[in-house]
């Protein structure tokens, strides 16, 4: 589904400081991948640049076959294809973003039917919202309530919620678990692999609780500095003797 090959990013228009190092990642439709690797490593900018939302980057990111970026090595910024941020959503490809970017002055409901605008049929988008209360019941609960008087854990729940509304090919979700309790990061993560096997969505979630999100992927990349540093099956990660090493030494190794 999702395919990414020789992924670079800057911080620079000169193109002389890189963010990401020739990433190659690969999505099967239906899976659930997990990117993991300490602040700083380049998580965020990775999908950052899958979403679109940054220029300064090079590479090719096919999506369902679909171009959404092809920019050679050493090319300015603004040549190649790069496709916009909106085109990329209709094409079936939302972020729950970090800090959950919710419109806090907005009720629950309001904020969920923001996760539809993509979609055209009224019906469906109520559809969506009465199918994903099912999911998480406190939503319906506090439908009437300012998004920004919930919960921290209430929050990712509509955070989630709102994005899964337009029943997109591929969710990729920014550290969902900060800030939350350890048991309500297991049970939203549990919820969130139910909904998505039930939406026939792809997950690509970046993370720093690692056993958390071990338990819901089914593939892992792990970035340090920039590069992918090792990648395995998160069976394989979760086993590892070395698993401190894989977090920590590869952002070490080289100071």
């Amino acid at each position: 589904m999702l395919d990414i090959r020789n992924l670079s990013a800057f911080y620079d228009d000169d193109g002389a400081l890189r963010v990401l190092h020739n990433i190659n990642i690969t999505l099967k439709a239906g899976s659930c991948v997990a990117v993991l690797g300490m602040n700083g490593a380049g998580k965020s900018t990775l999908l950052k640049a899958i979403s679109g939302v940054i220029s300064r980057v090079r590479g090719t990111i096919l999506f369902d076959n679909k171009t959404v970026l092809n920019r050679s090595e050493g090319t300015p910024f603004r040549s190649g294809t790069q496709l916009k941020p909106e085109a990329i959503v209709r094409l079936g490809v939302v972020q729950v973003p970090e800090g959950r970017q919710l419109f806090p002055n907005l009720t629950v409901t309001e904020n969920l039917r923001l996760g539809g605008y993509v979609l055209s049929n009224g019906k469906l988008v109520n559809d969506q919202i009465d199918k994903l209360n099912t999911h998480f019941p406190i939503l319906k609960k506090k439908k009437k309530d300012l998004a920004g008087n919930l919960s921290g854990g209430e929050q990712q729940m509509l955070a989630i919620a709102r994005a899964l509304i337009s029943s997109p090919r591929l969710i990729m979700l920014d550290e969902p678990s900060m800030g939350l309790a350890p048991k309500i990061v297991e049970s939203t993560f549990r919820i969130l692999k139910d909904i998505c096997k039930d939406l026939n969505s792809t997950i690509l979630i970046v993370e720093q609780n690692i056993p958390a999100t071990l338990k819901i992927a089914d593939y892992a990349y792990v970035l340090g500095n920039g590069s992918v540093v090792k990648e395995a099956s998160a069976s394989e990660i979760t086993q590892a003797n070395d698993l401190q090493e894989i977090y920590f030494g590869y952002e070490t190794q080289n100071i």
